[in-house]
């Protein structure tokens, strides 16, 4: 039963108390009363009859119209005239009262008799003896209690409107606590307005406390996972990635088949770097290293990577994007200003070489293109060159079905599902990574790592997660499969906006378990604004979809701040995983990231394959699946 309908019951037996009571003393109180007013009145009348008798002593005829009058002005239930030695010589009866009534049960009203003796002069002739009609009493008597009743309802009802909004005050305190217990079981931490009343104070400044210690531990850990990560691969000096983590990092790209599995690596080099040091001295070298990565990091036009393969080679992992030949050439001429200034032209300058790479393409191969192009600018004088024959990946065959897709708009049936099972011990149970080719009907399909990023190109994202959100609500529809679906929503591309609105329709075109979808975001989402992402993942999460992150890495810092999203699962990037079986602190760092997920309540998966004894350690360490 709950804590508010036992006050109400509460409140009604104290009321029903209180009536009880206070009706008994009332009711109690005008009966007393009614009796002695009658029996006063009794006593009066016979009084003054008897004396008006004891006037017209010896004339017995007026002594009966004596009566009679006295009988027919007033209300008496009797009038006796007795004899000395008690016989009746005379009387006058009126109604009898009905005795057989609640009310005169009850409550009986029975006064004393009005008792005056009739003489003439000193001789007695007799007494007299009257009773008044208690009907009229009774009468008032009710009309006192029913109106004791209508005073009583009136008082009920304003006590029961009160009490309403004394327990809705209550009810409302004790609501936004549970919702807060709720928020903790979910790691979303709200702090509460706090009360007046004494005991919910203390209720809610505890709840308050817990909810904000909770959350400063959490982002304590993820700061810690965060700064541990930095210290296992970035380089002391510049901050860049360690020349293992930065192969690890294009290693991964090859392995996601997504957008990002095409782009560019630039390879830069600052030449003299022991004259330099000899001359000037390490500390100011050291500054203008630092400076390069500074300038690196904060260029708005590209999405970069940074990593330092050497004591003078950095090595750039950069997205694709339009306009790309002209942003790197400003890049590299704003990197080569910076470096020089202050430093003899004779001895200080950058050299660079990159290359393009495609899904295809592993990360030792891509590394050689772009050494082979730094290796060809140092020999031709040329400050930055292209590797040779390795152009942006438009690839020849390609054109084709890009021109086709120009002209019109991508539709469900284009996409061809695959379907990638992986087994987890948790509530999702076996997930069905659904990816998509595209399908060229006569020609051979092609693979999201092909066709990704040249959608991406056109700004044509929204349109093809629509697509894929659709077809996998058509593969749910038809339930031929075991556990979840899961699919990759890139939001980071598009306004989230566009998205929801267009969701609503879908949900509404298609009637099925929601709960057999999962949608998945990429790690880049995370660096957009949380508040647009938590958004569209509570829109998802409110139609049943389970939610989760995928490619967790360089938003390890972040992670703290996923409690509000309500995450499910959460797959880490395979820069992280690789080489795991040999590495003590990766080891740390994933078994951290494990940790920070359980208390997410999310599952963790890994992202890519690895080896059999890979694998045995990241079981180990909490992983619950593997995606290939």
């Amino acid at each position: 039963m709950k804590l508010i309908t036992k006050l109400w019951i509460a409140i009604a037996v104290i009321t029903a108390i209180a009536f009880v009571g206070s009706f008994s003393i009332m009711a109690r109180s005008s009966q007393v009363a009614l009796i002695e007013q009658l029996s006063k009145q009794n006593s009066d009348n016979s009084q003054s009859l008897a004396l008006s008798l004891s006037q017209v002593a010896g004339d017995p005829v007026q002594m009966e119209l004596q009566i009679s009058s006295q009988f027919d002005t007033g209300h008496y239930a009797y009038i006796r005239l007795l004899s000395p030695e008690g016989k009746e010589l005379y009387s006058k009866a009126g109604t009898a009262v009905e005795r057989g009534s609640l009310l005169s049960r009850l409550l009986p009203i029975v006064p004393q008799l009005g008792r005056a003796q009739v003489s003439n002069g000193w001789q007695q002739l007799g007494s007299l003896e009257l009773q008044v009609q208690t009907q009229f009493a009774y009468r008032a008597l009710k009309a006192t209690l029913v109106m004791m009743v209508f005073y009583f309802v009136v008082f009920a009802i304003f006590l029961g409107l009160l009490g309403r909004l004394f327990l809705s005050r209550i009810n409302q305190t004790l609501s936004q606590v549970v919702e807060q217990a709720d928020a903790l079981g979910q790691w979303r931490f709200i702090s509460l307005p706090v009360p007046k009343i004494i005991e919910f104070k203390r209720l809610v400044e505890a709840m308050n406390a817990l909810s904000l210690r909770l959350k400063e531990q959490l982002d304590s850990d993820s700061s810690r996972l965060a700064l541990h990560k930095a210290e296992l691969e970035n380089d002391a000096l510049t901050g860049a990635l360690e020349r293992e983590a930065f192969i690890r990092e294009l290693s991964s790209r090859h392995a996601r088949q997504n957008d990002l599995s095409q782009g560019l690596l630039l390879i830069i080099r600052a030449h003299n770097l022991m004259a330099l040091n000899r001359h000037f001295g390490r500390a100011k070298v050291d500054l203008k290293l630092q400076g390069l990565v500074e300038l690196i990091r904060t260029d708005n036009e590209l999405t970069i990577t940074v990593g330092r393969l050497n004591g003078s080679d950095f090595s750039l992992l950069i997205e694709l994007s339009d306009d790309l030949e002209q942003e790197l050439d400003s890049l590299f001429n704003r990197l080569n200003n910076h470096y020089c200034a202050d430093l003899p032209a004779g001895l200080s300058h950058l050299s660079a070489g990159y290359t393009y790479f495609g899904n295809m393409n592993q990360a030792q191969q891509v590394l050689t293109w772009a050494d082979e192009a730094l290796a060809k600018a140092e020999a031709t004088s040329n400050s930055l060159i292209l590797s040779s024959g390795r152009t942006l990946p438009s690839l020849e065959q390609d054109k084709d079905w890009q021109s086709r897709f120009s002209r019109r708009s991508l539709e469900v049936q284009d996409l061809q599902p695959c379907l990638r099972e992986l087994r987890l011990s948790n509530k999702l149970g076996r997930l069905n990574k659904l990816q998509f080719q595209l399908d060229l009907e006569a020609e051979q399909a092609i693979s999201s790592g092909r066709y990704l990023p040249w959608f991406r190109h056109q700004g044509r994202m929204l349109e093809f997660d629509l697509c894929q959100l659709e077809s996998a609500l058509l593969q749910a529809s038809k339930n031929d499969f075991n556990g979840v679906l899961a699919i990759t929503l890139n939001t980071h591309h598009y306004e989230v906006q566009q998205l929801c609105l267009a969701c609503e329709a879908l949900f509404e075109r298609y009637s099925v378990p929601l709960d057999k979808l999962c949608v998945m975001f990429p790690e880049q989402c995370l660096s957009a604004s949380l508040v647009e992402l938590a958004d569209v993942m509570s829109l998802f999460k409110q139609a049943g979809f389970y939610i989760g992150v995928e490619h967790i890495h360089h938003q390890l810092g972040s992670l703290a701040q996923l409690y509000q999203l309500g995450l499910d699962l959460i797959s880490i990037d395979y820069s992280l995983l690789h080489g795991v079986s040999e590495s003590a602190r990766q080891q740390i760092l994933v078994q951290g990231i494990v940790n920070m997920a359980n208390t997410l309540g999310a599952a963790v998966i890994a992202d890519g394959e690895h080896s059999e004894k890979e694998w045995q350690y990241l079981e180990s360490l909490g992983v619950q699946g593997q995606t290939i």
